[in-house]
């Protein structure tokens, strides 16, 4: 008997070598000691870890998480790193020990750049935790948040691993069908008033359930542009209501709670030209602890108190949404025994004031301190008010125009003065408007930068930056509500605004495709016969589905994913090539993301012999062309050099070298 099962034994191995089975790779990074601890660290940018106390066989909780996270770590390869510590083993008792960790039975951790960024904090499971791989730092989804459980989320991607097309204007039709009336708020994550909507929006579905249906549908979902379409939006957040399964007409009041409540109990079409939100209550009917001032009363307000922080004001957008912040901050102040006070200046009727002090833009903060001006500051929220108040120190410099900045040398900076002139001499223009001092740009920034720099040598296309601290007239013009607001226009018309994320690639794919935003999980696919073939020679392999995991899986292979339309590929295609020919670290190999290979899921038609599915490319969380990644015995680095043969050939050699030595 034993002879026959080892008989068995050996024929299935001998059919796997004969069939070239490569086993399905290990997407759980598994953490021995410290070293391994900070190599991972060091090498990947997005991790999530899982510190755990005891094994799976003993633990039926913790087996749960594993596949769980096993599953997340799968969908984000190439986008996000997942590791696995047992802190019972010897050395990794050690590790968890020095960083203070005590798992019962587990903690998940996630590092971001290096560094504990924090405790994962959302719903353990396979849809939540590949979604904050994807964006880590951003705000937890609607559809996740506790207080929204009585908010209906239509087209929420709770499939989120879909193999085929979904159009979720079928979710919505069902939803509006349901027999009772329905007020759908459709949003974007990224968007400023959405954030502040939300928890008006839920706190009045809270009020209403069980009456009237409150359902919110995020349009930067896949498969919910079709209902953009339907309904001409083009703005956030933008609320529509439907009755007896027809829709009826659009939502222009108050974004509040009890705005929202109000309406609903009377639906009826609104003249925008006299929304509640259009028509701001003035400050004077407004039972706050700010005190408001004009030309006859604020000197010897000021020269009365120790400390006064003014808020001068216009009628403005900005203004509207500070206003709240700053009465909110004035209550806690007082409430709290704060010596300090919050004041507001209406500048259009009291123009000595604005002018005394050299208002520039709206709303300006000046700081008062025993009875003379000391400083502005550039506060925007209530905390911010009320930190500020309680030790009033002076504000570091303002931030400089990013025209001043010596990185910004390949974006274009426009005025009023020179706006149209250059931009309409350009085929493809992507523009941001911003304020020095606003957080999210900032953040955009060096990514908007970057792309500017990549494509500096293409003379159809300019990046461009508006300082609408500086340019408040244009950014009129061009309707900005918010910062940054990043359009694309051709020739100075038919402007497209941008609403993808702030990366270099999503900037470069936006502008090159003439405002299209190319989400991640899209990828086209052409016919056979309709590209000629892109030959890189004899020097540099070409990977497919049947031979990728057994070339990357053992050696070292510096691997470039292109499409032969891509400009960039076409100019890195002879620097690769020569690469190849130079280096003895490894080889070097390409995948044609718009070839018919490497598919892992099914497929679908699309008109024109166009075709969208998921393979190669998507797995590895490829959203540009060129990318490039090296494997090193199978493991993924990252390459975000220059495109040049001596570069490529360094780079390879340093990450090869790494990696023995750290072996």
């Amino acid at each position: 008997m034993n002879l026959i099962i080892r008989l068995f034994a050996l024929l299935l191995i001998a059919s796997s070598l004969l069939l070239n089975v490569v086993p399905e790779r290990s997407y759980i990074v598994t953490i021995n000691d410290q070293k391994d601890y900070k190599k991972l660290l060091r090498v990947h940018k997005n991790v999530l870890i899982l510190f755990s106390n005891s094994s799976m066989d003993k633990n039926s909780q913790l087996k749960k998480v594993i596949k769980i996270i096993t599953e997340a770590a799968k969908q984000a390869v190439g986008q996000g790193t997942v590791a696995q510590i047992n802190c019972n083993d010897g050395e990794t008792k050690k590790l968890c020990k020095k960083l203070k960790l005590i798992p019962k039975p587990y903690i998940l951790k996630h590092y971001q750049n290096g560094e504990f960024h924090k405790d994962y904090d959302r719903k353990i499971n396979t849809k939540s935790i590949y979604r904050f791989l994807l964006d880590p730092t951003g705000d937890i989804p609607w559809d996740e948040d506790p207080t929204a459980v009585n908010v209906v989320h239509l087209g929420d991607s709770s499939n989120y691993f879909l193999t085929s097309f979904k159009d979720n204007s079928n979710a919505l039709q069902k939803a509006v069908s349901s027999g009772k009336p329905v007020l759908i708020m459709f949003y974007a994550p990224w968007c400023g008033f959405c954030k502040r909507l939300k928890p008006e929006f839920s706190a009045a579905a809270d009020q209403l359930k069980g009456k009237i249906v409150l359902a919110g549908m995020d349009l930067t979902y896949r498969g919910n542009e079709v209902v953009a379409k339907q309904f001409g939006i083009d703005g956030y957040p933008t609320l529509e209501y439907f009755e007896g399964g027809i829709h009826k007409f659009r939502y222009k009041g108050q974004n509040s709670k009890d705005g929202i409540i109000e309406w609903l109990k009377n639906p009826v079409e609104q003249d925008s030209s006299l929304s509640p939100e259009e028509e701001e209550i003035s400050w004077a009917e407004t039972i706050t602890e700010v005190v408001l001032l004009n030309d006859d009363t604020f000197d010897e307000f000021v020269a009365e108190h120790k400390s006064v922080l003014v808020l001068i004001y216009a009628p403005c957008i900005h203004c509207k949404m500070i206003k709240p912040e700053f009465i909110r901050a004035a209550d806690r102040l007082k409430k709290d025994g704060i010596d300090g006070v919050l004041a507001a200046v209406d500048a259009t009727s009291n123009i000595k004031i604005a002018e005394r002090y050299k208002v520039e833009g709206y709303p300006t903060f000046a700081y008062f301190k025993n009875g003379k001006f000391a400083w502005k500051i550039n506060e925007r929220k209530e905390d911010g008010f009320y930190n500020f108040m309680k030790n009033p120190v002076e504000p570091p410099p303002p931030e400089l125009s990013w025209s001043k900045q010596s990185d910004g040398v390949h974006v274009l900076h426009l005025t009023a003065e020179n706006f149209k002139t250059e931009v309409k001499k350009k085929k493809h223009a992507l523009i941001i408007f911003y304020a020095p001092w606003c957080g999210y740009c900032k953040r955009a920034k060096p990514k908007f930068f970057e792309a500017s720099k990549i494509l500096a040598d293409d003379t159809r296309i300019v990046l461009g930056a508006v300082d609408c601290t500086t340019e408040r007239s244009l950014c009129q013009e061009y309707k900005v509500e918010e910062f940054p607001t990043i359009i694309y226009l051709s020739y100075g018309k038919n402007r497209i605004d941008y609403s993808g994320e702030y990366e270099t690639t999503s900037f470069i794919n936006f502008v090159e495709s003439g405002g299209q935003i190319l989400k991640y999980r899209y990828f086209f696919f052409r016919s056979r016969n309709s590209v000629p073939e892109f030959d890189f020679g004899n020097v540099v392999i070409v990977l497919d589905k049947n031979n990728f995991d057994k070339i990357i899986s053992s050696g070292n292979v510096f691997v470039l994913f292109f499409s032969p339309w891509c400009s960039h590929c076409k100019a890195v295609k002879p620097e690769f090539r020569e690469a190849a020919k130079q280096s003895h670290f490894g080889k070097f190999a390409v995948v044609d993301c718009t070839a018919w290979n490497g598919a892992i899921f099914s497929l679908f038609a699309f008109p024109d012999d166009i075709e969208l599915k998921f393979h190669l490319c998507e797995r590895y969380g490829v959203k540009s062309y060129p990318t490039f990644r090296i494997f090193v015995n199978g493991v993924q680095h990252d390459y975000n050099g220059n495109h040049t043969s001596s570069d490529f050939a360094t780079a390879f050699m340093k990450i090869v070298a790494s990696t023995k030595i750290d072996l």
